[in-house]
């Protein structure tokens, strides 16, 4: 007698071989999708990022990538090469607090923008450079979303404290 239990007058597998089945095909999809979740959290490039979410900001809209998970808001843009004017990185935290920035394997400077829970802007830092890295910069107030874009977005964008988040 094998492992997979037939039926030899119906000719079609029994419900334990079907169950069987659809149990590994489970497998197969949870490791699939953990995979796809890993490989984001261990980006290497802004392609890896997908900057596919529009924003507005004020009058700007940019395209970003969400930060949610401790470990995509910990790496924030490390170790990216560039980004365009019109990409960024936003931030979602689950709470409220005075979340600092800094520039830890950092290649290019950025403008940092913190924003209430409701999406205000309160608070802004323009042209953060690489080498002011172990520095950290935090809002004075606590912060529920922090957006870093490329250094002069911010200036480009007229960007002011007081403008509005919509996603």
């Amino acid at each position: 007698m094998g492992f997979f239990v037939y039926n030899s007058f119906m000719k079609r597998p029994s419900l334990l071989t079907l169950t069987l089945l659809l149990i590994i095909a489970a497998f197969i999809i949870s490791v699939a999708l953990r995979t796809n979740n890993s490989s984001r959290e261990n980006y290497q490039t802004a392609e890896d990022l997908r900057f596919d979410t529009p924003i507005r900001v004020g009058n700007s809209f940019f395209s970003v990538f969400f930060a949610t998970t401790v470990t995509q808001r910990a790496r924030g843009l490390s170790g990216i090469k560039s980004l365009t004017p019109a990409q960024g990185l936003l931030m979602v935290f689950n709470a409220e607090d005075k979340w600092g920035i800094w520039m830890k394997d950092m290649n290019f400077p950025i403008d940092i923008v913190w924003f209430t829970t409701d999406g205000t802007i309160f608070y802004i830092k323009e042209n953060i450079s690489p080498q002011t890295f172990p520095e950290v910069f935090a809002p004075p107030a606590s912060a529920r979303y922090v957006l870093e874009l490329s250094a002069g977005a911010v200036k480009n964008s007229n960007l002011k404290i007081g403008d509005l988040l919509l996603y």
